[in-house]
């Protein structure tokens, strides 16, 4: 029986510059793309909901639907199943022996130790950073004296910036017939979740997953629209499309790379303007890095608890997550939340601040219900900024908010606040 090359799907869910689909179609081998629902990441959390909420299971959905459409472009398949990550994968190898194993590597203790389980298997493992803009190696100093003060990260790394090229993909793939006849995506019933959930009319931008909907994303707000060129000054907005670009959601899920964000930023800033506008994008891009890269030197610890920790889920905890406690202009970003699977910047900072500082309620309960509600989770990302708002991340300075001060400048006319809380 002839050996396969398994291309292991993760949080990369694209074909457009994915560095481990194009080493495993450079192997000479068939290849299987394979993805597996891990029974870790879709249970139930001892707070009682999900940890992998309804929103972003549908966009994650949407995302392995539109993978599979591409991959059967080239020929090949996505090979789905659902269970443990490295039980899944023995069982592959138990029918077609797997010569190497081509994945993208992540930083996050679960996703550290899923990868260690894996390794168990004996099998030749070829990882790469994929989900940061600049490449480890690409620093100019040592993941491990990375500066702990943002500002000091990016001075170091604009001085000296490396972006490695995107890579161009295939054009075909060999997969064994036995995986293209066997692929099936889960439907969202089989997560405990119903069939049928229509959109929020309120949400301010309709989600959808894939990397085909990223690029349309990409192609109307750089190119068509030119909202790029504003978006510093409109980025604190609340309601509508466009007040922001709307791409965490697709770099989260790696329907996009921020490689070729990046590109196409740059392009733009060559073709038609470059402003203040342009370089914030590209200054949100360092901070997701700056995530990334505190997450790679401090390993389990960047996350500040120990991974047993059960915090108490408390009458006032239960007020903020349901968006019933006395402050309107909390309680409107956190149905906003409740309802889509969204909420924008300044409102989490807004309601993160007043959970922590106002509700003396513990962050890491706070930081539970952003990961499983949000579309737009990224582990390191909400840690991070979690552990920011509450004085214990990377810059002790307070950011305690005043949140009446906050709605009166961001919300004037009470039109988010009457959007969110009509009934």
């Amino acid at each position: 029986m002839k050996a396969i090359a398994l291309l292991w799907y993760r949080w990369n869910l694209r074909t457009r510059d994915c560095a481990p689909l194009e080493a495993a179609s450079r192997s000479g081998l068939p290849v299987v793309p394979f993805y597996c629902f891990d029974d870790r990441y879709h249970c139930t959390l001892f707070t009682g909901w999900p940890r992998t909420g309804m929103h972003r299971t549908r966009f994650l959905l949407e995302s392995l639907s539109d993978l599979r459409n591409s991959l059967r472009n080239i020929g090949s398949d996505l090979y789905c199943k659902k269970g443990i990550t490295e039980e899944e994968i023995g069982k592959i190898n138990h029918r077609y022996p797997i010569a190497a194993i081509y994945y993208p590597k992540y930083y996050s203790q679960d996703e550290i130790d899923i990868e260690r389980n894996v390794a168990r298997l004996n099998i030749p493992m070829i990882g790469f950073d994929e989900h940061s803009l600049i490449a480890p190696d690409d620093l100019p100093f040592d993941v491990e004296k990375l500066p702990f003060v943002f500002t000091e990260f990016r001075k170091k790394v604009e001085k000296s910036l490396k972006i490695k090229t995107e890579y161009s993909g295939t054009n075909h793939l060999t997969t064994p017939s036995e995986f293209i006849e066997t692929s099936i995506i889960p439907d969202i019933e089989c997560f405990g979740f119903p069939a049928q959930s229509d959109a929020d009319p309120r949400a301010a931008f309709a989600l959808h997953g894939g990397e085909t909907n990223a690029w349309k994303r990409l192609e109307y707000y750089i190119w068509n629209s030119k909202k790029i060129s504003s978006y510093k000054k409109t980025r604190n907005g609340l309601i509508g499309a466009d007040y922001s670009s709307k791409f965490s959601a697709y770099l989260a899920m790696g329907n996009i790379s921020a490689r070729s964000f990046y590109r196409q930023i740059k392009a733009y800033e060559q073709a038609i303007e470059s402003n203040e506008s342009t370089y914030w994008l590209f200054f949100e891009l360092l901070w997701r890095d700056f995530f990334i890269f505190n997450a790679m030197k401090m390993k389990g610890s960047f996350f500040k608890v120990s991974r047993h920790y059960k915090p108490k889920i408390t009458k006032n905890f239960e007020k903020w997550r349901l968006g019933e406690t006395n402050e309107p202009f909390v309680n409107a970003n956190m149905i906003e939340l409740l309802k889509t699977g969204y909420m924008s910047n300044r409102g989490r900072q807004i309601v993160a601040s007043y959970l922590v500082h106002n509700l003396k309620q513990p962050w890491y309960a706070g930081a539970l219900w952003f990961e499983s509600q949000l579309i737009d989770y990224d582990v390191y990302s909400n840690y991070g900024n979690w552990t920011y708002v509450a004085g214990i991340g990377n810059d002790p300075r307070s950011r305690v908010f005043n949140i009446k001060l906050q709605a009166e400048k961001y919300d004037p006319n009470c039109s988010y606040q009457r959007l969110w809380l009509s009934k």
